[in-house]
C-alpha cells in the first residue's frame, strides 16, 4: 500500500508541466532562474534542503551512474513521499541490472565499468529498488567485489566453453565450487545473513544469459523477494548531450536546474581530470569547428551530482558544488575547495568539460 500523500505528487507533477510548458513558450532568452536570484546561493545539502540527508559514497569501480542515480532517485523520495526516510538505495544492486530492460542485454565484464544515469532510472522503475537495508554493502567490500567479479566471470567464460553434455561431469562441478568457495568471500555471505547458494544453483545460474548471471549469484538472494516497487518518480529522466554546446550555455542550463519547481540535484557526464588538475584543465572541445570527440577514457569519464552553485567569496566566479562518489577525502586540485568529498568547481572549467547534463523531470 502506497504511503506518499497523492494530492501532493499530483500537485509537483502539474508544477513541473506547467514550469515546462511556461519555459517552451517564452523567449529563448528567458533563463528559468528568479529575477534577483542569479548570484545566490544554493546548497541542496542544507538544512531542510532535497539532499540534507545525502551520503558521500565510495563507489566500486565504474559504477559513478549508478550511484548518481540511486543518490537522485532517494532524494527525489524524501522529498516528495514525506512517509520515506532516506532509505539509501544500494547502488551495486543498481549497477548489475541497469542495462538489461534499457538496451535489451547486459553489458557486464566482471567490472560493471561504465553505464547510463537514465538507463539506471529506467531500471529501477521497471524492476524494483533494493536499499541498503535489505542488501548492505560495507565498506571493505569494494575491492573484494571487483575481484570476485572478475575471478567469477573468468571461471563463467572456462564453463561455458565445456561441451553441454560435460558440465555436470567432474570438470564443471568443479567450477561450480570454485565460484561457490568465492562467492564465500563475500560480506553478506560470510556472515551468514544470507545462505550460500549450492551447487546446483549454481551450474543452473551459468546456463543464464550473462547479465542474468552475476544478479542470479550476487544481488538476487537477498533483494529478489524485497524489491520495492511501491514508489513514485517523475515522468522521465532527461538528457541534454552538450558536446558542442556554448559553454555558457551549459552553466545557464544547470542554474536552471537548481532552480526549478523541486530543487533536485543535476547529473552531469564530464571529464573528472578537471577535479585533479584544475582550472586550466580542458578534455575536450566544445567548438563545431574543432573535430576532436570526447574520449571518456582519455579524459577520465565520470557522473556526478550537482547540488548547489555559489559566487566564490573572494574571487568572485560562479562556482558549482560536485556532489561526488569518490569518498569523504580531498584529493583534489588545490584550484577548488573540497568539503568533504563535495568539491566546488568553477562554472566555466567544469562546462568546459561537460559533454552531458541529466535530470529527473
Amino acid at each position: 500500500m502506497r504511503t506518499w500523500n497523492p494530492s501532493l505528487v499530483a500537485k509537483a507533477r502539474l508544477s513541473a508541466a506547467l514550469a515546462l510548458t511556461l519555459g517552451a513558450s517564452l523567449s529563448p532568452a528567458w533563463s528559468g532562474v528568479p529575477s534577483g536570484e542569479s548570484f545566490l546561493e544554493v546548497r541542496l545539502d542544507s538544512p531542510g534542503g532535497s539532499m540534507e540527508h545525502a551520503p558521500v559514497h565510495s563507489q566500486i569501480g565504474g559504477t559513478c551512474y549508478a550511484y548518481a542515480a540511486g543518490l537522485a532517485i532517494d532524494t527525489w523520495r524524501a522529498q516528495f513521499e514525506p512517509s520515506q526516510t532516506f532509505r539509501r538505495i544500494n547502488p551495486f544492486e543498481l549497477a548489475l541490472g541497469h542495462g538489461q530492460l534499457e538496451y535489451g542485454q547486459f553489458r557486464w565484464d566482471g567490472t560493471v565499468d561504465g553505464g547510463s544515469f537514465c538507463a539506471t532510472i529506467h531500471y529501477a522503475e521497471r524492476a524494483g529498488i533494493c536499499t541498503l537495508d535489505t542488501f548492505p554493502l560495507v565498506d571493505d567490500d569494494g575491492d573484494r567485489l571487483k575481484k570476485l567479479l572478475k575471478d567469477i566471470e573468468a571461471l563463467r567464460v572456462r564453463f561455458k566453453k565445456i561441451p553441454f553434455w560435460r558440465r555436470k561431469k567432474p570438470e564443471g562441478l568443479a567450477i561450480a565450487t570454485q565460484i561457490r568457495t568465492r562467492l564465500s568471500e563475500f560480506t553478506h555471505y560470510r556472515d551468514g545473513s544470507t545462505p550460500l547458494p549450492d551447487t546446483d544453483t549454481i551450474l543452473r545460474a551459468l546456463h543464464m544469459r550473462k547479465r542474468d548471471f552475476a544478479r542470479t549469484l550476487v544481488s538476487d538472494p537477498r533483494c529478489k523477494d524485497h524489491r520495492n516497487h511501491d514508489f513514485l518518480l517523475p515522468g522521465r529522466c532527461h538528457t541534454d548531450l552538450t558536446h558542442f554546446e556554448p559553454e555558457d550555455k551549459i552553466i545557464r542550463r544547470l542554474e536552471e536546474g537548481l532552480f526549478a519547481p523541486f530543487s533536485q540535484p543535476l547529473a552531469i557526464a564530464y571529464c573528472s581530470k578537471v577535479l585533479k588538475e584544475g582550472k586550466n584543465y580542458s578534455g575536450f572541445s566544445h567548438d563545431l569547428r574543432d573535430l576532436r570527440i570526447v574520449n571518456s577514457t582519455q579524459c577520465g569519464g565520470h557522473v556526478s551530482l550537482i547540488s548547489g552553485k555559489r559566487i566564490h567569496p573572494t574571487g568572485g566566479q560562479l562556482q558549482f558544488l560536485v556532489h561526488n562518489s569518490w569518498g569523504t577525502g580531498c584529493d583534489y586540485s588545490a584550484d577548488w575547495q573540497c568539503e568533504n568529498g563535495k568539491i566546488w568547481v568553477d562554472a566555466d572549467a567544469l562546462a568546459r568539460n561537460t559533454y552531458g547534463v541529466m535530470q529527473l523531470e
